[in-house]
């Protein structure tokens, strides 16, 4: 009997711890924004998501601390809210719009309450509650607050920027047609703004700017040298064609003074000009030949005169 009854016990434990966590369910929070970085007074939206939910979410509890230091305090233009100036919640493709109320002096009846009272707060800068008209369950962005960067904020990340602190996600549930509320445990989360006051863009003018003058420089440069090149080409033709009408100069030159000198000797042969004598060629062969003549002549006469004398 007694081994019956512990393991009725032990049953009855396990099906208790089943329940248990079965009943329990889980969601992923998270902060994320909508710019890599920002500058000394522009603005940075924060949105407050809600991933992986195990189970349905109909609301949600927590706190909202922002560092004052370095942005503008939690307010109601802190609210990012639509034309209607309700909030709306996505969650997955359907929207959802809340009514709110900011530091209420006298109980409301809003779907999104932002409390300030310091009894409410536990020390952190705003307690709020979202009540949602339809239950969340699919990845859900739940609030969105707009902060602004303060003036004079160096470059830099300012970490922990904006936190949501102890967030609770609430499930109604019905077990055996009771209605019961089941939670989350606490949940953190935290978002680091990036603070670049770098003028970007008028840093990638100027460096445009600067490749397009050193660009254009070098097109100048190279025409320019193309321009001597072409100026250096032209007058070495130029000296070349030059240089040929020389040489045909000179060649003409000398055919006019070999011509002349060809024509020279050629006159000067047909004048009778002897060599080493100033005589004209004709004048000679006057002379010399009868010259020879009467001395052959003379001889032929001389020996017969000897001949004749012998005979005497």
């Amino acid at each position: 009997m007694k081994k019956k009854i512990l393991v009725l016990y032990i049953i009855i434990t396990l099906v208790a711890l089943c329940s248990n966590v079965y009943a329990t369910f889980n969601t992923n929070l998270s902060l994320t924004k909508n710019k890599e970085t920002v500058k000394a007074g522009e603005d940075v939206i924060i949105s407050v998501n809600l991933r992986n939910m195990t189970s349905n979410i109909s609301a949600v509890t927590g706190y909202i601390d922002i560092d004052e230091n370095v942005l503008n305090g939690m307010s109601e233009d802190a609210i990012v809210k639509n034309s209607k100036g309700n909030i709306e919640v996505t969650s997955g493709q359907t929207v959802q719009e809340l009514t709110y109320a900011y530091a209420p002096t006298s109980p409301v009846d809003v779907g999104v309450l932002f409390n300030t009272n310091s009894t409410a707060t536990n020390g952190h800068d705003v307690f709020f509650v979202e009540d949602f008209n339809n239950d969340l369950s699919n990845d859900s962005v739940i609030l969105q607050l707009k902060v602004t960067v303060k003036q004079g904020v160096n470059n830099g990340d300012l970490e922990k920027a904006v936190k949501i602190v102890d967030l609770v996600a609430e499930s109604a549930v019905t077990a055996n047609g009771t209605a019961t509320t089941d939670e989350t445990e606490k949940l953190s989360a935290d978002v680091t703004i990036t603070v670049d006051n770098v003028d970007h863009e008028a840093e990638e003018e100027a460096r445009r700017k600067a490749e397009e003058e050193a660009r254009k420089k070098a097109e100048e440069e190279a025409a320019k040298k193309a321009a001597e090149e072409a100026a250096k080409k032209k007058a070495e033709e130029e000296a070349a064609r030059k240089a040929a009408e020389n040489s045909n100069k000179n060649t003409n030159t000398n055919n006019t003074n070999t011509n002349t000198n060809r024509n020279t000797n050629t006159n000067t042969n047909k004048d009778n000009t002897v060599s080493g004598s100033r005589l004209p060629a004709t004048g000679a062969r006057t002379i010399i030949i009868p010259g020879l003549v009467l001395c052959l002549l003379g001889f032929i006469s001389y020996r017969k005169y000897m001949n004749y004398k012998e005979i005497k």
